[in-house]
């Protein structure tokens, strides 16, 4: 400090009016051997008058920089934004790369600029690109640099900088960054790629040839080039988006990310309360609050707490020994409780599993939490050398989470379904979870009562596709069921194209009308069963295919035209053969009645049986082709399968659509009466959420034959279900063909017994009424063992006594045919 005399009082002159070009003492002490850099900063204006120096006048608001001065610490909490050079000129061109990480370009020359004025206060835009003033708040009063994220060092106080769900975009270039205190290389952010702003010393974020391109105008973006370029989620109201790999990683990237994203995961599931007979949950511990989000219930906090002891690690000196509270039971069910009341339930022995351990395995060590300020070093029980951390009450505590990786975590970061780690140390050995795996190597958790719920909430499926659930689920199950599958389809399809073949050849020899209707009608009957037969065939060569694959991979089965044309078959050829034999059974039993075995028919009679054919041929074609019309989607459409989105898992239906819907456009969309949309509404406003910049979304509907893996007619419906009336309308036609076959032949069957009674009948015309006799019965027997159970299971479906779903295999394969063999009787 200089001594000043002024009006005969003294005072001490603070530094930063030193040197400062104005005379402010008696003697001009002040101004004597300055050294000045020959450069001024604008100041706060707090000086008056006029300078003289180098032989020019400078304004009070400047002042000239001394060579002490430039990127000095400043004095108000490290900011020097509000120092006495404004404009922060004092902390360029800094030669101690300690202090000056950030290298960009001032004034087109290479320069520096000081830490204390990068991202503290206000932005001084001192970088030519203003690169110096692009900062983010990774959390919530934490502010640093772009190239401080992801770079090894936690900067913020919750690690936010380093967060997993944000470090997952690094590419595997690496360069050294202008933020930088070394020269060490870092991977590069992909979002720093083709910005406009050089973040590489080198340059390589802005070198185009390095990186794949995607999109247009507002989409374009550069992509890893083992990626694919996808349409992106457009954010409503914004100019942003979000890519495919980063939708739903429970990042804000639009303002209604996590909404839509809670609306697209979660299903209809209660919450399973972890104590039993308990409706509510007592809690003393902050660590409860994770439960409150989870369940979204509110809880009772009236409860008397009991006192446990809980060492986090080895007892170290000067540790403040603390007595936890926690809820007054004996035992717990551990894999309902999450964050900070999981470690004190599991290492205080309080959980009733017994695979519940201590998640505390290894102590803090003297290198432990790199990431966490305030450390102090001090001796553990065992004489090791050991940290621990002064609290906001002044108490010392090590209660941490140490991560494999060197940092440290809270305790209500433990457990909580969240990587919080970066290595996922934190969530490995809890029992509270179930790990789902997503897209690039990046682990998703889920509660435990969200698995095996009938709702997929893991993009891999694996929360529906594991041993506890469907576990190694084929189309067709069952080594027995399968091989019984290949050999009736076989048989069926080999046998009836070899009665195609006879009945050809019995067409040259008919010698009268009566003759030939029954060829045409029993060609339709086997053509019926062939139909069958091709079915089966492809059915289990699907399932071969599929294998163990089949759960993960089944809503693209579903979902593929291949399904669509193995039901349409089924169905044209059950319902072909159902109606040619109803029509061959009452022909049989007019001809019988009216005892012309060699009738000629007349012209118009001709007319009549050719109509009768083709509609025995068109009405199966259109009963199993109307499910599949487009004008009838918001009628047989059962979900949408979109296969280039993360947002969509599976095949939602309409609700779980008009759910995201609502949370994206919000109050933005007209909604129709009754809030019910039709598919074509819901298509149209999925495509405006995403990008259209390689022919949208890939989508295909969910329809009426893929309600398993079988692709069978949709015969099991619920009360619900609006394609129930469609079900049980056919299955009231077939019903009512089953009764007209029936009183048929047993009509048949009765005269032939009456007639055999009154006339003389030798031995050989004996034998052939006793095999006609056996061939009716079997086809009666058989075409009750068709139908009876196909009627049966529905109403048991339909009233909700049982889940028929997984009863289709053993239907198609054994049901269904029943009627081949007792077709094949009736032609010999």
């Amino acid at each position: 400090m200089f001594h000043k005399s002024y009006y005969g009082q003294n005072w001490y002159l603070p530094p930063n009016r030193i040197c400062n070009g104005i005379n402010e003492t008696d003697d001009g002490s002040d101004e004597v051997n300055c050294t000045v850099l020959g450069r001024y900063c604008k100041t706060d204006g707090r000086h008056q008058g006029f300078s003289m120096l180098h032989g020019g006048a400078v304004e009070s608001s400047v002042r000239l920089l001394r060579n002490d001065s430039v990127c000095s610490v400043p004095k108000d909490d490290e900011d020097a934004s509000n120092g006495d050079c404004v404009d922060g000129f004092d902390q360029i061109d800094c030669s101690d790369t300690n202090i000056a990480p950030l290298k960009c370009l001032i004034n087109g020359s290479e320069s520096t600029v000081s830490k204390y004025v990068i991202c503290r206060g206000k932005d001084l835009g001192l970088c030519d690109n203003r690169l110096d003033s692009t900062c983010l708040y990774p959390e919530r009063e934490c502010r640093v640099h772009k190239h401080q994220m992801c770079d090894g060092v936690a900067d913020c106080p919750r690690e936010g900088d380093e967060d997993y769900r944000i470090c997952r975009g690094l590419t595997n270039v690496s360069c050294v960054r202008r933020y930088s205190y070394g020269t060490t290389s870092l991977p590069i952010l992909l979002e720093w790629v083709g910005d406009g702003l050089e973040d590489c010393v080198d340059g390589k974020d802005e070198d185009e040839h390095r990186w794949k391109k995607c999109g247009k105008e507002m989409t374009s973006r550069f992509i890893k080039k083992s990626d694919s370029c996808k349409e992106v989620l457009l954010c409503p109201d914004e100019k942003r988006f979000i890519t495919h790999n980063t939708l739903c990683d429970q990042q804000e990237t639009c303002i209604m990310e996590n909404k839509i994203c809670k609306a697209a995961r979660m299903g209809e599931t209660r919450f399973k309360t972890q104590f039993h007979g308990n409706p509510t949950h007592p809690f003393c511990l902050k660590g409860m609050a994770n439960i409150l989000r989870l369940r979204g219930q509110i809880l009772n906090t009236k409860t008397i707490c009991g006192e446990v002891q809980i060492e986090s690690a080895e007892k170290a000196f000067g540790v403040q020994e603390k007595k936890i509270m926690l809820p007054y039971m004996s035992k717990t069910d551990c894999r309902y409780t999450y964050g900070e009341l999981y470690v004190y339930y599991s290492c205080s022995g309080q959980c009733s599993e017994d695979t519940a351990s201590c998640v505390l395995r290894r102590s803090l060590k003297f290198n432990s939490c790199a990431n966490m300020e305030n450390r102090l070093f001090t001796l553990s029980g065992k004489g090791n050398l050991t940290i621990a951390f002064k609290g906001k009450d002044g108490e010392y505590d090590n209660s941490v989470f140490p991560c494999k990786n060197g940092k440290c975590i809270s305790y209500d970061k433990v457990c909580n379904l969240q990587n919080d780690c970066g290595d996922y140390s934190d969530e490995s050995d809890c029992i509270n979870h179930f790990k789902c795996n997503g897209t690039d190597g990046v682990s998703e958790y889920i509660p435990l009562w969200r698995v095996c719920d009938g709702n997929l909430d893991c993009v891999d499926y694996t929360d529906e596709c594991n041993e506890n659930c469907r576990g190694k689920e084929k189309i067709i199950d069952g080594l027995f069921l399968s091989i019984f599958t290949w050999i009736i389809g076989i048989l069926a399809t080999l046998l009836n194209i070899g009665t195609l073949a006879s009945i050809f050849y019995q067409f040259k020899q008919a010698t009268s009308n009566l003759r030939i209707v029954n060829l045409v009608l029993v060609m339709l009957i086997v053509i019926g069963d062939l139909l069958i037969g091709v079915y089966l065939i492809g059915i289990s060569i699907a399932s071969a295919v599929y294998k163990e694959t089949y759960c993960q991979k089944r809503f693209e089965w579903l979902a593929s035209s291949y399904c669509q044309l193995f039901g349409v078959l089924s169905t044209i050829g059950g319902q072909l053969a159902l109606f040619a034999m109803t029509i061959l059974s009452i022909v049989r039993m007019v001809c019988v009645r009216a005892a012309i075995p060699n009738y000629t028919f007349s012209r118009k009679m001709l007319v009549v049986g050719t109509v009768t054919v083709s509609c025995i041929l068109l009405i199966p074609a259109v009963i199993a082709v109307v499910p599949l019309a487009s004008s009838f989607e918001d009628f047989f459409v059962n979900g949408w399968v979109y296969l280039d989105s993360m947002l969509f898992i599976g095949a939602p239906d309409k609700s779980k659509y008009i759910s995201i819907i609502s949370a994206y456009y919000h109050d933005k969309i007209k909604k129709p009466d009754n809030f019910n949309f039709s598919w074509g509404q819901i298509r149209n406003l999925i495509e405006e959420m995403f990008s259209n910049d390689y022919t949208g979304l890939r989508h295909k509907p969910l329809n009426f034959y893929g309600n398993h893996g079988t692709c069978l007619f949709k015969y099991f419906v619920t009360s619900d279900d609006p394609q129930n009336v469609y079900t049980w309308t056919l299955l009231g036609v077939n019903l009512c063909c089953f009764f007209i076959i029936c009183y048929c032949y047993i009509w048949i069957y009765w005269k032939s017994k009456s007639s055999s009674s009154r006339c003389n009948t030798n031995k050989n015309q004996t034998t052939k009424q006793g095999l006609l006799h056996k061939k009716i019965a079997l086809m009666i027997i058989t075409d009750f063992l068709c139908w009876a159970p196909f009627t049966v299971a529905t109403i048991l479906h339909f009233s909700g006594t049982i889940d028929a779903t997984n009863w289709y295999p053993f239907f198609s394969s054994v049901i269904l045919p029943l009627n081949s063999p007792a077709v094949m009787a009736t032609l010999r």
